[in-house]
Order: C-alpha cells, then structure tokens, then sequence
C-alpha cells in the first residue's frame, strides 16, 4: 500500500478518535499500513479493553535511536464550535 502523505492524512482523519472512543479501526489501519511495508507492529492494550497503543521498530534493534511519538485520540468536538470539523484534513497554503 503505498500512499502520498496526503492520501494517508486522508484516510486517518475520518477515524473517530474523540477521548471518549475507541480507537482500534485507527490502530487497525495504521497496522495494516505498516505491516504492508515490512514493518511488523506490536500492539499494546489499554486497561480499558477498547482502546490500544501500537509500537513499530523500523531498522535494526540496537540501542539508542530516535522514537517518534503520538497519540491517537483527540479531544471531543460535541457541544463545541471549534472550526474545521474533525473529520476534515486542514490544508493550508504555506506562507510566501
């Protein structure tokens, strides 16, 4: 599966992903994503039972490295007007 940036963002900001959700249709895409690179993901479950984190090694396993970070939910959008809606990538030009 190889996908342009744009077409992964894409595909990530339909997910619902608000706190109070799960998130594992997220966590299934981004699994299915690496795996289709060779990269072999391990999942880490939440002690909630809906929700999971998932880890990658890309290169060898030595000590030091860099490890990208992040988070997969966000906070809630009900009851707020806070514009663009959650499920729509923000594009913006970039500054001139």
């Amino acid at each position: 599966m190889n996908l342009s940036l744009r077409q992964i963002l894409d595909r990530l900001a339909p997910f619902p992903t608000a706190s109070s959700e799960s998130n594992l249709a997220l966590v299934d895409f981004a699994e299915s994503y690496l795996r289709s690179h060779g990269v072999v993901p391990a999942r880490v479950p939440s002690p909630y039972g809906t929700k999971k984190s998932i880890f990658a090694y890309i290169g060898p396993k030595v000590e030091g490295g860099v490890v990208p970070s992040g988070h997969t939910d966000v906070v809630p959008l009900k009851g707020r007007d806070w514009p663009p809606k959650q499920t729509v990538p923000l594009r913006r030009l970039p500054a001139a």
